[in-house]
């Protein structure tokens, strides 16, 4: 959904419009959950954050302020609650074989396979991360925000995001060069 089109359902929702808020939350959510669990590498993390994002958003989108972002808004609400949790819960990070579920997606099932191995290479190289990598990673990657928002959101100087996420591109190219060497002995 275009810029323009979130604006919209934005305006629409905080005029008291039920079905703009419905249609804002199915943009919403998805894009919350992608980039939360590119962070927290745990489906049911990331669907109980996503949770708590969407209740925020819903109650303070009246305080909304047109001229930001939407996106940027939505998820700079999504970053802090996972910081939020990893202040409280000190989680460990989860081995890389239970980083995800990967679902074959329809059409052909040896395509599926293929994607799949592909994505769980991704995902591997990606659990491997640290947690501000992994954090401006997807925030830039899955929330396509860019590097001004990013350090916004995360309360950082714009030349230290600059430079994680040289950093954590640096080591991901190395980690799936390395696997590819190792698939082609």
């Amino acid at each position: 959904m275009n810029e323009a089109a979130v604006n919209e359902l934005v305006k629409q929702s905080k005029k008291g419009s039920a079905k703009a808020l419905t249609e804002l939350l199915r943009w919403v959510v998805p894009l919350v959950h992608g980039t939360l669990f590119g962070m927290a590498r745990n489906h049911d993390l990331a669907q109980e954050l996503t949770q708590e994002v969407a209740e925020v958003v819903v109650t303070r989108l009246a305080s909304f302020k047109e001229g930001t972002r939407f996106r940027q808004w939505v998820l700079t609400i999504a970053a802090n609650r996972f910081r939020d949790h990893l202040r409280r819960e000190k989680r460990q990070a989860l081995p890389s074989t239970q980083l995800m579920k990967l679902h074959s997606p329809h059409g052909n099932p040896g395509k599926g396979v293929e994607k799949q191995a592909i994505q769980q290479e991704l995902w591997t190289a990606i659990n491997t991360l640290g947690e501000e990598e992994r954090a401006i990673f997807c925030l830039r990657q899955v929330g396509e925000l860019s590097f001004k928002e990013i350090a916004k959101a995360l309360g950082k100087p714009l030349g230290t995001v600059l430079s994680i996420q040289h950093r954590a591109m640096a080591r991901l190219a190395q980690k799936i060069n390395k696997s590819e060497l190792k698939n082609e002995s």
